[in-house]
């Protein structure tokens, strides 16, 4: 416990801010949120290198030269990693490779010596996990995904809140002041581009309810779309430390395999915005959520939402339909093809109906 004196007297490392203004801080969770294959992963090696050698990482400065990486993923072999590796360090100098050489570790998936990346405090591979963390005692700790990292389903609140403690209390059980920085997935189809930034924004992860509650930073990332290949858009779904900073476009460099950050004269976020598919910005097309679309919303809302009225209004605001009467129409083909199923429920006393999501044949 301290004292306000003791508050007053903390001198702060300068290395704590690791990305200043809040975006990622030392010992606070932060999350790279997108769809599956957007570049979440490769986005996390290039931050880890930018940071180690003291570069810009997405036009953001980076204030943890020299700070341990330990990146605990199951997804990309060694084939991946030393295809991406290999050009995200052609331009470094010796000094810098040497240095990412000393301060980067990154778990092979074709050795690994426990069986997941589980980190429940009553699993049995938390013990080995925690013994390897201490092992290099990393400042910063990628989880990616992070489903993997946990027991249980992820939509379930009590799996998802099990699984967030049991990565805290682990991180910082090897080394206090470690902070965690995991990837986890997003909203996929037009209510990805929709939430990228903007009011939504803080719900863009899977079981947003939990995540948004334990995270400290969050960083958002969707396709620019089939039009502008290799573009991603980041927006800012959450900045406890700082301010929300402004949404930006990225652009894919093959080469070196880094994102780089393009300027609004390179790429006009307002005119994308008008005229992303399904946004329901001014400019946009009549956009009628699919049968999958709105099960998958409806599962991210834990199961069920009461009262058509609200389902309508949430998929409208969700940017999954552009209007009242594409919501009711999408919701009426859900309940025909059988993803949705309405039935009525008595809610302190009061009959209610309340849209489920179900089998069917639609695919997530």
């Amino acid at each position: 416990m301290v004292n306000l004196d003791d508050a007053l007297a903390y001198k702060a490392d300068p290395r704590e801010e690791i990305w200043p203004g809040g975006i990622l801080s030392m010992g606070d969770p932060t999350a790279i949120i997108g769809a599956p294959g957007v570049g979440k992963s490769r986005l996390m090696l290039q931050s880890a290198i930018c940071t180690i050698i003291g570069s810009d990482f997405l036009g953001w400065e980076t204030n943890g030269r020299g700070l341990r990486w330990m990146l605990l993923q199951t997804e990309n072999n060694m084939r991946r990693l030393q295809y991406d590796l290999s050009r995200m360090v052609s331009d470094l100098t010796t000094g810098e490779r040497e240095a990412v050489r000393d301060c980067l570790r990154i778990l092979d998936v074709g050795r690994m010596e426990f069986a997941s990346i589980i980190m429940n405090d009553d699993h049995r591979d938390r013990e080995p996990i925690v013994k390897t963390l201490r092992g290099f005692r990393p400042h910063i700790v990628g989880i990616d995904p992070l489903r993997d990292a946990g027991a249980g389903d992820p939509n379930e609140d009590g799996a998802m809140t099990d699984m967030c403690r049991g990565i805290a209390s682990a991180v910082r059980e090897a080394s206090p002041k470690s902070t965690p920085l995991v990837i986890h997935h997003g909203r996929t189809g037009a209510a990805e581009a929709s939430k990228v930034f903007g009011d939504d924004a803080a719900s863009f992860g899977r079981n947003s309810k939990v995540l948004i509650g334990w995270l400290r930073s969050q960083i958002n990332v969707a396709s620019a779309g089939t039009q502008h290949p290799g573009i991603i858009i980041v927006g800012c779904g959450k900045n406890s430390n700082g301010r929300a900073w402004k949404p930006f476009a990225a652009r894919l460099n093959e080469r070196t395999m880094w994102y780089e950050r393009l300027s609004e004269s390179e790429f006009n976020l307002d005119e994308w915005e008008r005229g992303m598919v399904g946004g329901g910005k001014p400019g946009s097309r009549k956009r009628e959520p699919s049968p999958a679309e709105i099960r998958g919303y409806i599962l991210t809302e834990g199961g069920e939402v009461e009262d058509r009225g609200k389902l309508v209004a949430k998929l409208t605001r969700a940017g999954l339909a552009s209007s009242t009467e594409t919501a009711d129409a999408g919701i009426r083909e859900a309940i025909i093809q059988g993803v949705v199923t309405r039935k009525q429920v008595s809610r302190n006393g009061v009959r209610v109906s309340v849209f489920c999501a179900s089998g069917g044949t639609v695919p997530l």
